[in-house]
This record gives C-alpha cells, sequence and structure tokens, in this order.
C-alpha cells in the first residue's frame, strides 16, 4: 500500500511541478519568460532539486521514474508557452521577446530535458550504491582489525 500511496504522490508531484514551471512561475516572472536570462537555470535547478527529492523522499521504482519523466514530457509538449526556457525557439530578436516557434526543436528540447532528469536519477543511484558498498566494506576492515587485536 505504501508503494502505490508513493506513486500516486510521485504522479501528483510531477503534475505540480509542471504546473509551477509552465503556469505559475511565468505569471510571476512574466519580464522575464519566455527567454529571459535566467529562466533556463530556474528550470534546470528545480528539476534537480525535483530528482533528489524523489530519489532520496518518495523511494520511487524505475517505473514510477519513466512514467513521471513521460507525463511531464507530454505536458510540455501540449503546453510550453510557444518558447518558455527556450523549448522550441529557433530564433530571438533583438528585443528578446520576439521569438520563432519551431515544433520538432520543441520534441528535441523535450528530450534533453528527460535525458537529464534520467541522468541525474542515475548519478543518485550510482552514487547510492558505491556508499553502501564502500559502507560495507569499511565495516568489514573494522572487524578485521577488531578480530586480528
Amino acid at each position: 500500500m505504501k508503494s502505490a500511496k508513493n506513486n500516486l504522490i510521485v504522479l501528483f508531484v510531477t503534475v505540480v511541478l509542471y504546473i509551477l514551471h509552465f503556469v505559475i512561475m511565468p505569471l510571476i516572472f512574466s519580464n522575464e519568460y519566455p527567454t529571459g536570462s535566467m529562466v533556463g537555470i530556474v528550470l534546470l535547478a528545480t528539476l534537480l532539486v525535483w530528482c533528489v527529492i524523489s530519489h532520496y523522499c518518495l523511494k520511487c521504482g524505475v517505473f514510477m521514474w519513466i512514467l513521471a519523466e513521460v507525463i511531464y514530457a507530454l505536458a510540455v509538449l501540449a503546453y510550453n508557452g510557444r518558447g518558455f526556457y527556450g523549448i522550441g525557439v529557433v530564433e530571438i530578436a533583438s528585443n528578446g521577446k520576439d521569438t520563432v516557434y519551431n515544433t520538432r526543436f520543441a520534441l528535441v528540447m523535450v528530450g534533453l530535458l528527460v535525458v537529464f532528469m534520467f541522468l541525474v536519477k542515475l548519478a543518485l543511484v550510482i552514487i547510492d550504491f558505491m556508499y553502501k558498498k564502500i559502507s560495507v566494506f569499511v565495516k568489514a576492515r573494522r572487524s578485521v582489525k577488531e578480530k586480528n587485536e
């Protein structure tokens, strides 16, 4: 039951993250959107925080990772403000606000976001694995030293 509850929480937080990225933040920081200098950093930073929180607090499996990423990607493809965070923008006018949007390029950029999230989560799994292996090794060395003394 706990696993099902975590899965629902992961899906809910994924939807909330999308709403935060593409509805709330553009309203709050309207002068920066769609392609201001800080918006890309904000997007990647919040995705990084989300990856860490989902890995360490929610303990979801790989299937839920993939499902959450697919849901996020489909939501971004369905509505990304025609260029928020530079997604799908192939040309920016000199005033920084007028953009040329390309759906194919948006697909590529969303794919890169999914790859970014997957690589961060994979790195977290590798870090956890290495930490556990090193902990076991250190404990084994300590017990060997204690036996020899």
